[in-house]
């Protein structure tokens, strides 16, 4: 998506305000547009839930938020990353933990796990 090129900072509040107990369907299960926008080097800010979370966790690239005070302080942090140095290896950092969630790697662990068990 060409937002995504255009874009340093992805910012994802699928869940927010919602209850996970009551309310899961609410929540982004997997995060597929957080690959994407991993993919596109952009810096994921991710609501602290579901897939999105374990994407950036996994990824070491981005940051979690719980709170609109959390996310406005993970948007300064961002901004400041990417007005430094540090900015272009976030980018390459970023572009390479997608590389996790390719279709053919998918592939290829999903067909582990049916033919081995894991």
């Amino acid at each position: 998506c060409n937002f995504y090129r255009e874009a340093s900072i992805y910012v994802h509040a699928s869940g927010y305000g919602r209850d996970q107990q009551t309310e899961p369907e609410l929540f982004e299960h997997f995060g597929i547009v957080v690959a994407q926008a991993l993919a596109s080097g952009c810096f994921p800010l991710v609501f602290d839930a579901g897939g999105p979370k374990e994407i950036v966790e996994a990824a070491g690239v981005g940051r979690t938020w719980r709170s609109l005070d959390e996310l406005v302080d993970a948007l300064q942090e961002a901004v400041g990353l990417f007005s430094s140095p540090e900015g272009e290896d976030m980018i390459r950092k970023a572009i390479d933990a997608a590389g996790a969630y390719a279709t053919g790697r998918l592939a290829s662990q999903v067909n582990k796990l049916v033919l081995y068990g894991g």
